[in-house]
């Protein structure tokens, strides 16, 4: 019951003016991460822990091999956060509302300009609560080397506005690589008016949501019809909502209810006004992260595997972030080669990296569990020749997310070949689907 409360309280929340004043932020040419199931079971996990006991979180990160674990709560907005480091990646989360200083992040609707751009309106409360964890994140000794980490940011419902918001801070404010943010938003309300949605289409970000889940629509028009045909008492609020930014189109991959919305900060579609009034109940208990945490990990079991399946002799594999000991490899960056192997004079392999390709050598067939593996960072290609991976559980249509011309891929002993905007294959095979740890040679 209190979650629906807090729900209903969650209406307030909205309250974005459009505006077409001052220069937007601009960032160079792209270079998208791709979506992986198994960092957002993760992190959907970590969102709904948030909302438990701290010596279970706590644990839980030290399974999967995280170290310096902080967890705490803002001293002014009463947010609970986490900060936790693996190797070179640092998982940021904060958890949604849960108490009633929450309750006031919610509904404190007072448009905020974002970092001084007049052009980029976003809502008051979440802004506070963002900068209340910033000011605690600056006293940490991360903030002296952002350059040096691939930041993972998650959080639901106001954990992932916030997540949203120091995500963009981190790139417009304090210069991080815009490919080595990530964000894995669950049930999140919009953040700010159009002019930041178009800023923030540029992120890596990743805004899951169930299709039932009221939070995400609260602009939308169908559910402002919803509240003043069924929700009289908000009647005024529903008004005001109305003359407020409308969201940008957005893409959709359904799995069941399951609606995951790749990189923008609205959402635009959902539930029909009579899909909401048969489907009402659904709208008030869809919102809970347990939802969320069911629904991807029945993505994962359905379209990700934790196994990769090596065959004697060379595989062109990727792994993700993670360890690896079971074989000879090589790896290609930027026109140097990388090995395991030691005492032939090239540079060392330290670990797996998300979206690198790597040659594996193996003296038998094998199964390689990937479990412990997850992906941070984007896909980065350097002029000519590139050794890449598709660590996404899902299907990698390469040419939509970098800036290639020819894909070589070895699987099993045969080439297959795929060129961009030619259909000609001169003999090999044709490479029609990118598969989970997939590697491939990439030319730029």
């Amino acid at each position: 019951m209190k979650r629906v409360l807090l729900l209903i309280f969650a209406v307030f929340a909205y309250a974005f003016y459009p505006s077409d004043k001052g220069d937007v932020f601009k960032f160079s040419k792209m270079k998208k991460s791709v979506f992986s199931d198994d960092t957002a079971v993760f992190c959907s996990e970590i969102s709904g822990m948030m909302y438990g006991d701290d010596v279970s979180l706590e644990n839980f990160l030290k399974l999967n091999r995280f170290e310096n674990i902080q967890i705490s709560t803002t001293n002014t907005t009463n947010v609970k956060y986490l900060i936790a480091k693996r190797d070179d990646v640092l998982l940021i989360a904060f958890r949604g509302t849960d108490n009633n200083e929450n309750v006031f992040v919610d509904t404190d609707t007072q448009p905020e300009i974002f970092e001084n751009n007049s052009s980029l309106i976003v809502h008051g409360g979440f802004l506070k609560a963002e900068e209340s964890f910033e000011k605690e994140f600056l006293s940490t000794d991360y903030s002296d080397n952002i350059a040096k980490y691939k930041f993972i940011i998650t959080g639901h419902s106001l954990g992932g506005a916030i997540a949203q918001l120091f995500a963009a801070k981190l790139i417009y404010k304090y210069g991080a690589d815009e490919n080595n943010v990530t964000v894995y938003a669950f049930g999140s309300p919009g953040v700010g008016n159009e002019e930041f949605v178009k800023f923030f289409n540029n992120m890596n970000a990743y805004l899951v949501n169930e299709y039932y889940d009221a939070v995400p629509y609260l602009t939308k028009e169908s559910f402002i019809e919803f509240i003043k045909s069924y929700m009289t008492l908000l009647n005024m609020i529903s008004e005001q909502l109305a003359q407020y930014v409308q969201s940008v189109d957005n893409f959709y991959e359904p799995v069941g209810d399951l609606k995951i919305v790749k990189d923008f900060a609205f959402v635009s579609q959902g539930p029909s006004y009579s899909d909401m009034l048969n489907n009402y109940v659904k709208m008030l208990t869809a919102h809970d992260i347990s939802n969320y945490i069911e629904s991807l990990k029945v993505i994962t079991q359905n379209f990700s595997s934790d196994v990769i399946h090596l065959r004697k002799g060379w595989n062109l594999v990727g792994f993700g972030e993670c360890e690896f000991d079971g074989g000879i490899v090589w790896s290609y960056d930027n026109g140097i080669w990388y090995t395991n192997y030691k005492g032939i004079g090239y540079p060392l392999i330290d670990k797996m990296h998300s979206y690198k390709g790597y040659w594996v050598y193996v003296n038998e067939d094998k199964d390689l569990n990937v479990s412990d593996c997850f992906t941070a960072g984007a896909v980065e290609l350097s002029q000519g020749w590139n050794l890449v991976s598709n660590v996404s559980g899902s299907y990698l249509d390469i040419f939509d997310k970098i800036d290639g011309e020819l894909i070589w891929r070895y699987e099993e002993g045969e080439w297959s070949l795929l060129i961009k905007d030619n259909n000609q294959t001169y003999g090999f095979a044709p490479i029609d689907v990118l598969e989970e740890h997939d590697g491939f040679w990439i030319k730029k």
